[in-house]
């Protein structure tokens, strides 16, 4: 199995061969293998490389401690080599962000339980300060939670290990179930949270922690651009092929500059309260699209309001060729709603004798 890096590699270099003989290599082809006419492929992929009509082979392979990806395939009697020299720079970020995620989950389960010890002694007696302070504390660390399983789920993303868990659910009830949690958290700020269509169950095979993740970060920015007044709608329909999930809302849109900027991954959106952060949410939700092969159209206008339509098959596929552990999020166990709305809830919200 090989794990696609793309955005971690430089151009393309190529390298032509036939019968075993190397016909043509450019000039980055050489700088990889600096004995590139003697070049055998067979040696880099550890037995005979594809042949006519046979599927390409790929391997990362390295070269004087540089990773190199590697790929082959054989068209009309040529067997044509696609070189990948790794990016170190853009190795090394991944790698540091994979580093700082995985610190911030340790930190994030000893804040969870000192937090959890704390409120045993808050509870005891009835102190307004100490219990605002713990409610806080709370938020923090949803707020913490969020980021970093979004760092953690971008950096799988880059990785090529960002895949799928997918089963049957009815997402028709999902929408009503999302709608009800969120119309009661948003209550102080009188947002109504309307849904149209699903009132007839649609079966979709997809991966429904990641589809509620994709929603409620909708929902998120959604809540941003209106404020404390507003409406939300989730709206739901299907065909023989697919599900289209729509949030819409009547907030103040975005103008021109910000829907050129928003799929940005490390935009910030806003220097004001409600608009703060690292930019992630709709790189988020596009990841999410894509994984299902689906896709995301985002339509606004400044003044008026903003419409984020999703496309996605009824039957995903499932890649169950990565051996790679399933992310487990931290926030399983809690509501997801709490962690996704993080950033646009008062720490009000957060008060830990009322959380599950």
């Amino acid at each position: 199995m090989v794990v696609r890096r793309d955005n971690m590699y430089s151009p393309l270099s190529v390298v032509v061969l036939k019968d075993g003989e190397v016909l043509y290599y450019d000039p980055a082809a050489a700088e990889i293998f600096p004995d590139i006419e003697n070049l055998n492929p067979e040696a880099i992929f550890d037995g005979p490389i594809p042949g006519a009509d046979e599927e390409p082979v790929a391997k990362e392979i390295t070269v004087d401690g540089q990773a190199v990806f590697v790929s082959a395939v054989t068209q009309n009697g040529y067997t044509v080599l696609v070189l990948r020299k790794s990016d170190s720079v853009g190795e090394q970020a991944l790698c540091a962000i994979e580093a700082a995620s995985g610190e911030m989950r340790n930190l994030l389960s000893v804040m969870k339980m000192a937090s959890g010890l704390m409120i045993q002694h808050v509870e005891s007696f009835a102190n307004t300060k100490l219990n605002k302070y713990v409610s806080m504390l709370t938020h923090s660390y949803f707020s913490l939670l969020r980021l970093t399983n979004n760092l953690s789920d971008f950096s799988s993303y880059l990785r090529g290990t960002y895949y799928l868990n997918c089963a049957f659910f009815d997402i028709a009830a999902l929408v009503n179930e999302l709608a009800d949690s969120l119309n009661t958290v948003l209550q102080d700020k009188d947002i109504a949270v309307d849904v149209i269509g699903g009132d007839k169950p649609i079966l979709i095979f997809a991966d429904r922690e990641k589809v509620i993740k994709l929603i409620l970060n909708l929902v998120s920015n959604a809540v941003a651009g209106i404020g404390d007044r507003g409406t939300i709608t989730l709206s739901v329909a299907s065909n023989k092929e697919r599900v289209v999930l729509s949030v819409a809302d009547n907030g103040r849109g975005l103008t021109e500059e910000e829907i050129a900027a928003v799929w940005n991954r490390y935009q910030a959106r806003g220097s004001g309260e409600a608009h703060k952060g690292v930019g992630l949410g709709m790189t988020i939700v596009q990841m999410i699209a894509r994984q299902h092969g689906g896709n995301v159209v985002l339509e606004s206008q400044a003044g008026v309001g903003t419409k984020v339509t999703v496309s996605l098959p009824l039957f995903a596929q499932e890649d169950t060729s990565l051996k790679t552990e399933k992310t487990v999020y931290e926030s399983s166990g809690f509501s997801p709603v709490l962690t996704e709305l993080a950033g646009v809830l008062n720490y009000t919200k957060y008060d830990p004798r009322f959380i599950e």
